[in-house]
């Protein structure tokens, strides 16, 4: 639930200069499926004009979501990227439907031809709750709660994407070495989801595509230990935690969050607040955004939902700068903490990494054999499947005639 549709606006404070994203919904992102130009032109217009580092693509998928046409972020980003120099991705994607090996490849590709500038929005899909009979797509265990689901893909996701190093990558054409394989790990990974690994393609430029935990009020409802353990699940493995602001008022969500007890590597997690384009100053919820915007638990930036041009302009006329002045705050607003290397890099996000020197070697030394299949230069070309949740061995081959796929 967001202040669009509860008709309250919550009070929040911005930790410093705060990092502004854009959620692009409806018939913006059909446009930018579609390359509309006066969708292109005026999101492209934002670049240079306000302070958003980042958007999202897909949040149809995700409850407290926009209804609407489920389009692939993934292929939007790949097509229209290039007309966004200055902003980074997240794609949005639930694990009850995405599996994380194909989700995986999929956030890898695209932070690969992004330059390091893309990552993921793990929620639960908008038919979620309890997982179970046909919500889901996959095979789950029994009851699981869906902060359970989420988190096991989150911890899937970093895993393979460490699983083959871009270090390994050589490319030495005197020895014909292309890679050394003995960094190259299966995960093993045993949990709600079964996933042996390796990820069929290198480590992220930036370490590991951008992590996200969407929460939506919605799915947790008003049971405070609930609220609790949803958000201490997303704190311990995400990069950013996305809330709508039913979760920042006085005494509810954002407990310790300030803490980094319990924390993946000891570090706290940015927060961001989602709202609708009305909500900012200039648009229909002026005079709330304008006083009480700012005040409250601590967050570190906010997500505008847009869905028309109309609401890019709402954007663009925003005065965050005002509404800081007026709450006595301090606060310097609007500064753009554009992306000019890595997403991470742009949004004050620490590189981080898995060990995984402890689970097995993906590759054999080469003459050796796995599975049937003949060596080729070092990589096993094996039938066995990477994900073993029952499905095909389509997305689970290391390598087919010798040919990485």
């Amino acid at each position: 639930m967001t202040a669009g549709t509860s008709g309250a606006t919550a009070a929040v404070t911005v930790t410093a200069t705060p990092i502004v994203g854009l959620s692009v919904t409806g018939a913006l992102a059909e446009g930018l499926a579609t390359g509309d130009p006066d969708v292109v032109s005026a999101l492209a217009a934002l670049q240079t004009d306000t302070a958003i580092s980042f958007v999202v693509l897909g949040a149809e998928r995700l409850a407290g979501g926009p209804a609407g046409v489920r389009l692939d972020p993934a292929s939007i980003i790949a097509a229209r990227h290039g007309s966004f120099p200055r902003w980074g991705f997240l794609l949005a994607a639930a694990p009850q439907r995405d599996h994380p090996f194909n989700l995986a490849r999929r956030v890898s590709a695209v932070d690969h031809f992004t330059n390091g500038r893309a990552g993921v929005v793990l929620g639960v899909p908008r038919a979620g709750g309890i997982v179970r009979g046909r919500r889901q797509a996959w095979d789950l265990p029994g009851d699981v709660e869906s902060h359970a689901v989420i988190a096991d893909a989150a911890v899937v996701l970093r895993e393979l994407w460490n699983s083959w190093p871009v270090s390994s990558l050589i490319a030495d054409g005197e020895s014909g070495v292309f890679a050394q394989t003995d960094g190259i790990r299966r995960i093993e990974h045993r949990g709600v989801f079964s996933v042996d690994g390796p990820l069929n393609a290198p480590s992220s430029p930036q370490g590991e595509p951008v992590l996200a935990w969407w929460i939506d009020a919605s799915t947790v409802g008003v049971d405070r230990a609930a609220q609790e353990r949803e958000f201490r699940a997303a704190r311990a493995v995400a990069d950013i935690v996305i809330v709508d602001d039913d979760w920042v008022g006085p005494g509810v969500g954002l407990a310790g969050r300030d803490s980094a007890e319990g924390d993946a590597g000891g570090r706290a997690p940015l927060v961001f607040v989602r709202h609708p384009a009305a909500w900012l100053r200039g648009g229909a919820g002026e005079s709330s955004a304008s006083t009480a915007a700012w005040s409250g638990p601590a967050v570190d930036g906010i997500i505008a939902e847009v869905s028309s041009v109309a609401d890019l302009d709402r954007v663009a006329a925003a005065s965050f700068a005002a509404a800081a002045a007026a709450s006595g705050s301090g606060v310097r607003v609007g500064r753009s903490r554009r992306v000019v290397g890595t997403l991470r890099a742009a949004l004050g996000i620490a590189s981080r990494s898995l060990d995984l020197a402890d689970r097995p070697a993906a590759v054999r030394s080469a003459g050796a054999t796995e599975g049937g299949g003949p060596a080729v230069d070092g990589i096993i070309a094996t039938d066995a499947q990477l994900a073993t949740d029952g499905r095909p061995a389509t997305d689970g081959q290391l390598a087919t005639d010798g040919q990485l796929v």
